[in-house]
């Protein structure tokens, strides 16, 4: 999987991401030579998914979709996530 920056240059290409522990560990390079590893804590997830607002996360989850012919399936799903991080405190 590939970010790019606005201006469409690659800005990070990630290899892999796996569980450890509790965590999420995103291995990739930065701007195609930089090594990284990066962790993405239970409650950094709450947090962003707290950021994000419904119609947003509607359209994350019909990304991988698109072109399949009942994309609100995950968006149900992930409405459900919503709801219960965004009652966490």
């Amino acid at each position: 999987m590939k970010l790019y920056t606005t201006d469409n240059s690659e800005l990070m290409d990630i290899a892999e991401i796996v569980a450890e522990g509790g965590n999420l560990v995103v291995t990739g390079t930065i701007m195609g030579a930089v090594p990284v590893k990066a962790v993405l804590k239970p409650e950094d997830m709450r947090m962003a998914l707290k950021q994000m607002s419904l119609p947003t996360m509607a359209k994350a989850a019909a990304m991988p979709l698109q072109g399949t012919p009942a994309p609100w399936i995950l968006g149900a799903g992930l409405f459900g996530l919503w709801t219960l991080f965004r009652s966490k405190k």
